[in-house]
């Protein structure tokens, strides 16, 4: 099996839990990619990168902003279209996407004109083109995925759900370790915001 849109590669993850690199682990593999897609889902974004030239549909509910919604971040337009007119007076945002990150854009503002609104008789399609995703993957989200890789990985050595005993008493594994919610937690879209 192949790693699709991993957030970490099977070396890396072997070498965190201590098993040695190179040897084939289909049950490793299948751990990263059903993490980095538990990630995706936590974050209502993903991190990884589609091919050039991706083309989603939108429908504007604002008249002057396209907010791109959930896992619809983009790196790179190439081109944006409204019912298969080309439209040239936008500019991506958020404007200040640099930083200790590149961080991808979530919304495309008119310029010029405005996004025409669908009625019950007119659906009005907005098509934007180009390569979504993040610029690169966060160091956090790779950690994030080392941490929960490793204990959904353990999770057969946890009958039950319980990992062992402390000084409370019974220690449970939970869905999602604290540790990943608060390396991931920068990273969330929020109802309304990117």
């Amino acid at each position: 099996m192949t790693i699709t849109n991993g957030y970490v590669t099977l070396d890396e993850a072997q070498e965190y839990i201590g098993q040695p690199n190179g040897a084939a682990n289909p049950q490793l593999e299948d751990t990263i990619e059903a993490v980095s897609r538990l990630i995706d889902g936590h974050c209502q974004r993903h991190f990884w990168q589609t091919s050039a030239g991706t083309a989603r549909l939108f429908t504007a509910v604002d008249l002057w902003v396209l907010d791109l919604g959930p896992f619809n971040d983009v790196v790179s337009v190439a081109s944006v279209t409204e019912n298969g007119a080309s439209v040239t007076g936008y500019r991506l945002e958020p404007r200040n996407v640099a930083g200790p990150e590149t961080r991808p854009f979530t919304r495309i503002r008119r310029t010029v004109g405005e996004w025409r609104m669908s009625s019950p008789d007119q659906l009005w399609e907005v098509t934007v083109t180009g390569v979504f995703g993040w610029p690169a993957v966060p160091a956090a989200v790779k950690q994030a995925c080392r941490l929960q890789v490793a204990r959904v990985f353990k999770r057969a050595d946890s009958p039950l759900g319980v990992a062992g005993f402390g000084e409370f008493g019974v220690v449970r594994v939970t869905q999602l370790d604290p540790d990943v919610k608060a390396l991931l937690e920068p990273y969330r879209r929020h109802a309304g915001f990117a």
